[in-house]
């Protein structure tokens, strides 16, 4: 009997996690609705809501004793789950386009400026360059 409180307030946890997670998602879902996703980050949202839906009807299956693993339920979290992969590849992708690149002498010169007034550097001469 114990055993069966203990699980049974694990499992509140849990759904009182999942539900503050989905209120999230669907403060997501709206600013997608307004437009203000870009479309990687929709198709993402996407593919999260429908991993969410089907893993939530396979966790209702098997509370009710139904052996969801030949339902056509686990060919769609198969099919998701290559979706987001798919999708996180080419997020990689766009993410790798450039490094960003500092021009260093300009660096220099801005901040030698900020500490040493308009004509000269805190540390010497303008353009003088010391390493550290």
């Amino acid at each position: 009997n114990l055993d069966l409180q203990d699980r049974l307030v694990e499992l509140d946890d849990k759904l009182s996690h999942f539900e503050e997670s989905f209120a999230k998602l669907l403060e997501v879902a709206s600013k997608e609705r307004q437009g203000r996703l870009s479309q990687l980050e929709a198709a993402k949202l996407r593919t999260a809501l429908a991993y969410s839906l089907n893993a939530l009807y396979f966790v209702y299956m098997r509370t009710q004793g139904v052996d969801p693993t030949d339902h056509p339920v686990m060919e769609e979290l198969e099919r998701v789950k290559k979706l987001n992969a798919e999708i996180l590849r080419v997020a990689g992708k766009r993410g790798t386009k450039r490094p960003t690149t500092v021009d260093a002498a300009a660096a220099r010169r801005v901040v030698s400026h900020a500490l040493g007034g308009a004509g000269g550097s805190a540390s010497g001469s303008p353009g003088k360059r010391t390493r550290k």
